[in-house]
């Protein structure tokens, strides 16, 4: 028996991909062989197919995974696929692109992959090994950037109708931040939401908004197109602190409390106007409330998930005229 290699030639999604591939070769009858010892050729065909197309290598994956500490069962359920799918991707299968992009997303945005985290209930991540994950994601943030940094270049562009025709303003951001959980809307998707409601509110009334935020459709409504960095910065700043909450549904959520006080001559009366009047329609309901109004409203329905929201969309079926 002799030790053979070769090129060849294998079809990988009715593409012809072409790869190195091992066998023997019997010295007797001149046979060509393969067997468990070798590398799978099908195998070294998926990887050949990763490497031109630019998707993960299964390492890649199981390194990933295995550097924040997850069970396949764990990091496939935040990332909403099935155990058996990752189990299979980890052990040479050649993955979809959609969740290829989403692998690359988590490996890329620690805080997009935070929120997956937080998102998982009790019973798939305990409690205790959940902080140590959360902590394990913050230090890779913090290693990739400052939230500061992450916030400013998330916003930068022109006015334009998605931000309300108006140049973006941290400081305004921090102090209408403030002002809401001052006013008892403390719960993080709340929070998200009123900045919304802060923002269209004022444009349905003045005809450009107060913040210059840009805004995504995300599951459970619109939310600040800033990959959660608003509210980091005003944490390093030692603006709020954040406290982990636990809820009767076995879910997790944060809630924020306040260690200065808004700035107010940042805004004029219309602004200031429009603030109490958010806080008097919105500041009230629920994460839930929140998320079935704007489920109603054209701007959900016209705009595709994750995409970013035109506030001309928000001239119709958005409840503003409302006294307080």
């Amino acid at each position: 028996m002799k030790y053979l290699s070769a090129d060849e030639v294998t079809r990988v999604r009715g593409e012809d991909v072409r790869h190195h591939s091992s066998f023997f070769g019997c010295k007797i009858c001149g046979t060509d062989f393969w067997n468990g010892e070798l590398p799978d050729p099908l195998v070294e065909a998926y990887r050949a197919y990763r490497v031109v197309h630019g998707l993960l290598d299964a390492t890649e994956i199981r390194s990933y995974r295995d550097r924040l500490g997850l069970t396949q069962k764990v990091l496939a359920a935040a990332l909403g696929m099935s155990h058996p799918t990752l189990f299979r991707y980890e052990n040479g299968s050649l993955q979809a692109v959609t969740h290829d992009n989403l692998l690359r997303l988590a490996m890329k945005n620690p805080a997009w992959m935070a929120e997956q985290i937080i998102s998982l209930s009790d019973e798939i991540l305990p409690p205790k090994k959940r902080k140590s994950v959360l902590a394990l994601l913050r230090e890779e943030e913090k290693s990739q950037y400052s939230n500061y940094r992450v916030l400013e270049q998330s916003q930068k562009g022109s006015p334009s109708e998605f931000n309300g025709y108006t140049p973006f303003s941290p400081e305004k951001v921090k102090s209408v931040v403030l002002f809401l959980i001052k006013n008892g809307v403390k719960l993080k998707s709340c929070i998200n939401k009123n900045m919304w409601y802060v923002d269209t509110v004022h444009y349905s009334e003045q005809g450009v908004s107060i913040m210059g935020l840009s805004y995504c459709r995300h599951n459970y409504g619109p939310i600040p197109d800033d990959k959660g960095a608003a509210l980091r910065w005003l944490i390093d700043e030692e603006c709020i602190e954040e406290r982990e909450v636990y809820f009767p549904n076995g879910y997790s959520g944060y809630i924020y409390e306040t260690r200065v006080d808004p700035d107010m001559s940042l805004f004029n009366e219309d602004e200031i106007e429009t603030l109490q009047k958010v806080v008097g329609k919105f500041g009230v309901l629920t994460a839930t409330d929140l998320t079935n109004i704007t489920h109603e409203e054209r701007r959900w329905k016209e705009t595709k998930p994750m995409d970013r929201i035109s506030f001309g969309l928000v001239s119709e079926n958005i409840p503003i005229r409302f006294s307080v």
